[in-house]
């Protein structure tokens, strides 16, 4: 199986960075885990194997549509975006989200909505998206993530290596 991570948000907008954050973090677990043995390519995103599994993990920040040619490159099986949303939940909670109804509950300051990047993902690549968002508590300009939003992010991280590479 071929697994992407497309880390999503503005890292100038306090809880915006979320999903940048879950994948910057998930790097630094896999890579401490040593499960993984991660392949720097000039120029190109990790790419994390071990047999079983692929993984491609890219900090798309505020624009992660530029990321679609690494992402074909990779052709992924799927791709799970990670985003702060507001879904009406207390801030920091880590929730899988139906990203065909994702439109509204964005957070983030990126110019594509995250229901036309996933179209388009499905569409050229073939591939299926998923979508973990964090319910921020602030996006303000020049703010820190809260505290809330970091114990989510850490969460996400425990739950997501775990799930990868075991306990």
């Amino acid at each position: 199986m071929r697994l992407a991570f497309l880390g999503i948000g503005n890292e100038l907008n306090g809880d915006d960075a979320a999903g940048v954050q879950v994948v910057r973090s998930l790097h630094q677990y896999l890579d401490r885990r040593c499960a993984f043995t991660p392949d720097k390519l000039a120029r190109e995103p990790y790419i994390l194997r071990d047999g079983r599994l692929e993984l491609l993990l890219l900090e798309g920040g505020a624009a992660p549509e530029a990321f679609t040619g690494p992402l074909r490159r990779f052709d992924p099986d799927w791709v799970i975006l990670v985003d702060a949303a507001s879904f009406d939940a207390e801030p920091g909670t880590v929730m899988w989200l139906d990203w065909t109804a994702a439109d509204g509950m964005s957070a983030s300051t990126h110019i594509l909505p995250p229901t036309i990047l996933s179209k388009y993902l499905i569409n050229e690549l073939g591939c299926r998206v998923a979508l973990i968002g964090i319910q921020p508590l602030a996006v303000d300009f020049d703010t820190p993530m809260s505290h809330p939003v970091i114990q989510g992010v850490e969460s996400a991280v425990d739950l997501l290596g775990e799930t990868l590479v075991g306990p």
